[in-house]
């Protein structure tokens, strides 16, 4: 992950210093980034644009992050319910910065890994495994936090996988 983040901590910094619309006068034009689709190799996509490249290192970072996340949400250590608490809240904020302010320039690439409807499952099972991680934490202290409060985490958690479920299952009912 470190590397990946270095990555894109220099692709952010060469998005603000060189200007990338040709609206503003000259422009960088010589560079072409490809990306693949995680799920149909075959299908790829080129733009010269490094905001492009951006929006691909929030998605690999994001996934690493997920899985991170998922894995450490399985052990019973307090300690790793929270590194997977923040390992979830690193990958939302990827995949709600993707969907709320970089999708747009990337709307038609055709790709099923960086489809609107597969960035916000992402975002709902990230958003499940930080409650269920909440409440996996406090569930032992519901007299002194309150049962209705414990309950409440529950069905945060519950409420953002069945919202993941719902979006899939809209997608292959529209398919």
């Amino acid at each position: 992950i470190p590397a990946v983040e270095m990555y894109l901590k220099y692709a952010l910094l060469i998005s603000k210093h060189f200007n990338w619309n040709k609206e503003y006068g000259l422009m960088v034009d010589d560079l072409k980034i490809v990306w693949y689709d995680s799920f149909n190799p075959q299908l790829k996509f080129m733009k010269n644009d490094i905001h492009f490249d951006i929006f691909c290192c929030f998605y690999n970072l994001g996934i690493m992050y997920f899985y991170k996340a998922q894995l450490l949400a399985d052990e019973e250590l307090h300690s790793s319910k929270k590194e997977s608490m923040k390992c979830a809240k690193a990958a939302y904020y990827l995949f709600n910065r993707m969907r709320t302010y970089y999708y747009a320039g990337f709307v038609n690439t055709g790709f099923s890994d960086t489809d609107y409807s597969h960035l916000e499952v992402l975002e709902s099972l990230v958003q499940g495994i930080f409650y269920k991680n909440l409440f996996n934490l406090f569930k032992e202290d519901e007299y002194k936090l309150g049962i209705d409060k414990i309950a409440s985490i529950a069905g945060l958690a519950q409420k953002n996988f069945l919202h993941a479920y719902f979006v899939i299952h809209k997608k292959e009912t529209i398919i």
